[in-house]
């Protein structure tokens, strides 16, 4: 028989900007990197976490790759080292938004659908 009854989100009860990922988690979390300046650019595959968040503190533009929001402690982790706000945050993990542009400060929060 059928389920008559919607189920639970796992975010019900929880405080706006608590990170929790309510989709289907399928694979690993792959981190890939854009690194250019006006005299080179970089790209690297498959890279760790601390590796990208060092190139993203150095003087060139870094472009960092998180495919599978999956993992909300590598999303926490960049957000907070980034210094995101715990909503946007709380937004990178949320699957079913509309595409929005939002400027914040010194950064602007992007949704797309990617083809």
């Amino acid at each position: 028989m059928a389920r008559l009854l919607p189920r639970r989100n796992k975010k019900t009860g929880a405080s706006p900007g608590t990170v929790i990922y309510s989709g289907h988690r399928s694979g690993p979390v792959t981190v890939s990197v854009i690194d250019y300046t006006t005299d080179r650019i970089s790209e690297e595959s498959d890279v760790s976490i601390d590796h990208a968040l060092q190139l993203g503190d150095s003087e060139s533009v870094t472009w960092i790759d998180v495919g599978g929001v999956h993992d909300e402690q590598i999303v926490k982790r960049v957000g907070d080292h980034l210094g995101l706000h715990d909503l946007v945050q709380e937004d990178v993990v949320s699957l079913h938004q509309r595409p929005k542009a939002d400027p914040d400060g010194e950064h602007i929060f992007v949704v797309l659908r990617m083809l």
